[in-house]
């Protein structure tokens, strides 16, 4: 059966669990984790959490036999407040050449607003020797288009360098509704990270 709450509708699942501690009762949706992912030995689940239409938290777990290692919560100010934001999904990336990381998890957002869509991506490094979700840079495609590069093995990065390019498009002044022979200038930047083994530092920014 469906319910609404807060503004947001969503079925309610009968759960029962297992083991020594048996439980049973009804959950909503949108405090429910339907998807998870398996990376060596350690399962991340996740919660999406929205109050409203266009406030959103997350929340993300790292479990291990059965019990809670590491957690981050994405708060709705991270997303998006003037418009909606829809969760799409996590990827793990691994082989990382970051120190003290043992892998990086990508989170994937929708953004609509302004009769516009775009897209955010977070990146939460894995410590693995203090057990803990660090965040790394995100990127924010609406206007302009930016990408995040993480050093991997597979990409030949410079070990514990993270780089960050926005494209931005600039168009002439106000043309109307012709766009033959219009030609867009695009303009790039780029901000480069340093990775301590704890944290990020911004170590440039220029264009």
């Amino acid at each position: 059966k469906s319910a609404e709450i807060n503004g947001l509708s969503g079925y309610w699942f009968f759960i029962k669990t297992t083991g020594d501690t048996r439980r049973e009762g009804w959950m909503w949706e949108h405090t429910l984790s339907c998807e998870n992912l398996q990376v060596e030995g350690t399962t991340l689940v996740f919660g999406v959490d929205k109050t409203e239409e266009s406030k959103c938290v997350l929340n993300m777990k790292a479990i291990e036999n059965g019990k809670i290692i590491g957690k981050t919560q994405i708060g709705e100010h991270t997303l998006m407040t003037d418009g909606n934001a829809d969760f799409d999904g996590a990827t793990i990336i691994d082989s990382v050449l970051l120190q003290n990381v043992k892998y990086v998890v990508q989170l994937s957002f929708t953004m609509h607003g302004c009769n516009k869509s775009g897209s955010r991506e977070l990146y939460f490094a894995w410590s693995d020797g203090k057990k803990k979700f660090v965040a790394l840079p995100e990127i924010f495609s609406f206007d302009d288009n930016e990408s995040l590069y993480l050093p991997t093995k597979s990409n030949n990065g410079i070990p514990n360098v993270l780089i960050k390019v926005v494209e931005s498009v600039n168009r002439p002044g106000s043309y109307g509704y012709n766009y033959d022979n219009i030609k867009d200038h695009y303009e790039y930047s780029t901000e480069i990270f340093k990775w301590n083994g704890e944290k990020v530092i911004e170590i440039n920014g220029k264009k």
